[in-house]
């Protein structure tokens, strides 16, 4: 179950917000599969698209300000992301439970990976410029 802690915390507040509301959006997703509710799925694959298209953009705006050395390799995988969601939309259309937790799983898993993993790389680096 994705669910936004400290750990995630890269250190600038306006992208922890955004962090969160992308957890929260997986969350309401994953329990409503969970409890077999009926879900529309593309409406909330729209939402995230939608959501992490204004994060991805509000995010590599403030790395590129200030000159972050990787912000190739990750606006790179930004677009690896919005690539699998439209993916996941397009084979969608037959409305396939199965489908359903196999994108809730590998939003789940990119999105706490992609945080931990990638953005933590330039915590260090953009906190204190933003901060200034």
């Amino acid at each position: 179950m994705p669910v936004w802690t400290e750990k995630f915390s890269v250190g600038v507040e306006a992208l922890d917000d955004q962090h969160k509301e992308l957890f929260k959006l997986l969350y309401d997703l994953s329990e409503a599969l969970r409890m077999d509710v009926d879900v529309d799925l593309d409406s909330a694959l729209t939402k995230m698209h939608v959501y992490t298209s204004f994060h991805f953009s509000s995010e590599e705006h403030l790395l590129a300000k200030y000159g972050y050395a990787d912000l190739e390799q990750h606006v790179e995988e930004h677009e690896r992301f919005k690539a699998k969601v439209d993916e996941f939309k397009r084979k969608y259309s037959d409305n396939k439970p199965k489908l359903a937790l196999e994108i809730s799983d590998w939003l789940t898993e990119w999105i706490e990976s992609h945080v931990m993993e990638t953005d933590k790389k330039y915590a260090d680096f953009l906190a204190p410029k933003v901060r200034q």
